[in-house]
């Protein structure tokens, strides 16, 4: 579910999703959807403090797994 630019609620259809958002770590999306029984990863910042390179590698690597399943 995202909301678009009209500020309505729009329903996507999609294999994964890559979320980014924010400076400070949030676990609770990461921590509800484990709990709804998604298999997730979290890379950059919201693993630790790091500089963006680390982020887009991390985020690289997780991206070639799911790619491989």
């Amino acid at each position: 579910m995202v909301i678009n630019k009209e500020g309505e609620a729009e329903k996507i259809t999609c294999d994964s999703v890559v979320f980014a958002s924010g400076f400070k770590a949030d676990h609770s999306l990461y921590n509800d959807l484990l709990k709804a029984g998604y298999e997730c990863v979290q890379v950059g910042d919201n693993v630790k403090p790091g500089k963006i390179i680390n982020a887009i590698h991390q985020a690289y690597h997780y991206i070639r797994v799911l790619e491989e399943d």
